[in-house]
């Protein structure tokens, strides 16, 4: 690096550095060489940006392409590598091995009435409680930690939203697959806990074996699906061995796919769009097109029910160029209407991008349907990208040319390289809801998404956060740069009739105005004794400060999504969750804000970490002089105007 400085005058790369504290570091740093007029050198000045956190979040993204963002198991992708493989070597051990699918009975009905988030959580426990019952069964048997891994013999994948896979290889006989699929169902059937509710789930499992029943991984993995499915329609809570008969399971997606082959001319299949809107004004800007499938005997269907199959019979053809046409018509209605419905979104599939001229479909529908292209906008996956990335890049260069807009679907859970998106003419980026969900609790949600969109800007692409389901979240993601949202905070997926309705009434989200929000000098005062935030509530009611106040570290976290709060004022003991442990999550997701604990118990190691760790910036002890506590929350305020004043001067 010297070498290169003291013969060019110039040096830029990435190194690893020490902070103070001992922790190694990767930044950016510039070296320049200063002359003075006589050509002489005087001195150097060097640049650097600390790469930390980009590190870590493409580290997470590269994850995510072989892992579920939720549970962090394998996903489907991996599952199927992993299996084919470890069939390879049980025949040449001349050994049995089992596939089990486990799916989750009546799950649907527990998302409509917990919700969403809720029922996300519960799935985390679901795999937490698998993951535990493999490991119990078996003190040798381990589970893979990383793609290259193949020593395990057991090992469990999230295959579908509510469907997990198990492989169990090197076994001696069918019954030891049987006695551990019931050992696992008897488990997942003890109640779980969610805030303190009891809730009860029960699962059915589907078992076929290798090499009596096939010998590639996708037939064995769809014989255990039809074996599932048996076991569901035969009772639940109970598991079927797959046998080669055609199952019921079988015959069952047969009429399924029956149905779906006669769908399109018998009019079975409608829209719904939900509205993305703007965060800088709430109004809607656009809407996206979700199919639905009302199907005459068994009512409206949703897409993760039969897109699946739609793709592996190649409906999805078809069915794509239905949905374009129909969004296309609708969008051109509105405008004929004199309505302001923004952009139109359209899901594109991989095997549309793949295997046809999409361009010459989409330009022909347009055509037929009178949209101008400005009107429309693609949204394709980073998997669908990925199958084919160098047919995908002239797919979408052709798109581009005829003026439609680009964006790039459920970001972060693909499997795409940095580079690749780089040359790819994208628009927009639409950030995962599953990294939504718990961005204003956990620090590493937070930092990925905050990531993701500093990044997205760095490209010049706007930002959409799909998923989007309270409050905290919506301002959390408002403060941090994001363009748009998309989530039942502000509504459902609709029909027609009723999406019209929201563009006709002027529907929009109405926002806290951003700049009295700044100006405006909060303190949030957090103890979980009612007559002790009242008290503090009257020292401080003549500062001329926003008070809020909260009982617990959860409920101060949702009012800090809400609120710019500069200086938070916190008990140290309280329940579920210390003031100390509360501090550490707020200097991760509001580094800028000014952290000080008020109280009458001091665990001298938890404070010492804080303060070591830059969480705490003082610590006052119980009972305080009303004025000396004055002061010390002046001094904070003036400490976060200070620290904010450094940083717009860099």
């Amino acid at each position: 690096m010297w070498n290169i400085v003291s013969s060019k005058g110039h040096w830029q790369g990435e190194i690893w550095n020490r902070r103070k504290d001992g922790e190694i570091y990767p930044e950016w740093l510039t070296i320049n060489a200063v002359l003075d007029s006589e050509g002489e050198l005087t001195h150097y000045i060097a640049l650097f940006t600390d790469l930390s956190e980009i590190k870590s979040s493409q580290e997470q993204i590269q994850r995510l392409s072989h892992y579920d963002a939720l549970t962090e198991l394998p996903n489907r992708l991996l599952f199927i590598n992993r299996l084919t493989r470890q069939l390879q070597r049980t025949a040449i051990n001349e050994r049995e091995l089992a596939v089990i699918v486990i799916d989750l009975n009546q799950f649907e009905h527990i998302n409509e009435t917990l919700g969403r988030s809720r029922g996300d959580q519960l799935l985390q426990l679901v795999a937490e409680r698998l993951l535990s019952t493999i490991r119990s069964g078996d003190s040798s048997a381990r589970l893979e930690s990383a793609p290259e891994d193949l020593e395990g013999d057991r090992s469990i994948s999230r295959v579908a939203g509510d469907q997990f896979a198990i492989v169990l290889a090197n076994l001696d006989h069918t019954t030891s697959a049987t006695n551990i699929t019931r050992r696992i169902l008897d488990s997942l059937a003890e109640p779980y806990y969610l805030d303190g509710d009891e809730i009860f789930l029960t699962a059915s499992a589907g078992v076929t074996l290798f090499p009596q029943n096939g010998r590639s991984a996708d037939i064995l993995l769809n014989q255990a699906h039809a074996a599932a499915y048996n076991a569901k329609k035969g009772g639940r809570d109970n598991y079927h061995l797959y046998t080669q008969e055609l199952s019921n399971a079988a015959a069952e997606r047969l009429d399924l796919e029956n149905g779906l082959r006669r769908a399109i001319e018998r009019n079975e299949l409608v829209l719904h769009y939900q509205p993305q809107v703007s965060m800088v004004d709430g109004h809607i800007v656009g809407f996206e097109a979700l199919i639905r499938w009302n199907h005459p005997e068994k009512g409206l269907i949703p897409p993760y029910k039969f897109i699946s199959l739609a793709e592996d019979t190649g409906l999805i053809v078809p069915i794509g160029e239905w949905v374009l046409r129909t969004a296309c018509s609708q969008m051109k209605e509105w405008l004929d209407a004199g309505l302001n419905p923004g952009l139109m979104a359209v899901n594109v599939s991989g095997i549309q991008m793949t295997h046809y001229d999409l361009g010459e479909v989409v330009e022909r529908i347009l055509t037929e349907t009178g949209l101008k292209p400005g009107y429309l906008e693609l949204e394709l996956t980073e998997s669908a990208i990925m199958q084919s990335p160098e047919n995908a890049a002239m797919q979408l260069e052709r798109l581009k040319s005829l003026g439609i807009k680009l964006a790039i679907d459920d970001f972060g859970t693909g499997y795409s390289s940095l580079s690749y998106l780089l040359k790819f003419p994208f628009d927009k980026l639409k950030i995962d809801r599953s990294f939504i969900i718990n961005i204003t609790t956990k620090a590493d949600d937070a930092i990925l998404a905050r990531s993701i969109i500093a990044m997205a800007q760095g490209m010049r692409l706007r930002v959409i956060a799909e998923g989007v389901e309270t409050e905290e979240q919506l301002y959390y993601l408002k403060r941090n740069g994001c363009d748009e949202l998309q989530g039942y905070y502000f509504s459902r997926p609709v029909d027609t009739r009723s999406a019209e309705q929201l563009l006709k009434m002027g529907r929009r989200i109405h926002f806290r105005e951003e700049s009295i929000e700044r100006s405006q000098l909060t303190l949030l005062i957090v103890d979980d004794e009612v007559n002790i935030l009242r008290s503090l509530k009257r020292i401080f009611r003549r500062e001329g400060y926003r008070i809020l106040t909260a009982q617990s570290g959860h409920e101060a976290l949702q009012l800090m999504a809400r609120y710019h709060v500069q200086v938070i004022l916190s008990d140290m003991r309280m329940p579920g969750m210390s003031g100390a442990e509360l501090l550490r999550q707020v200097c991760d997701l509001y580094p800028d804000t000014i952290r000080i604990i008020l109280s009458g118990y001091a665990d001298l190691g938890a404070v010492t970490e804080a303060v070591n760790n830059g969480g705490l910036y003082k610590f006052l002890v119980k009972p305080c002089d009303n004025n000396e506590l004055k002061e010390q929350i002046k001094d904070g305020f003036n400490a976060y105007k200070n620290s904010r004043a450094k940083q717009h001067h860099y």
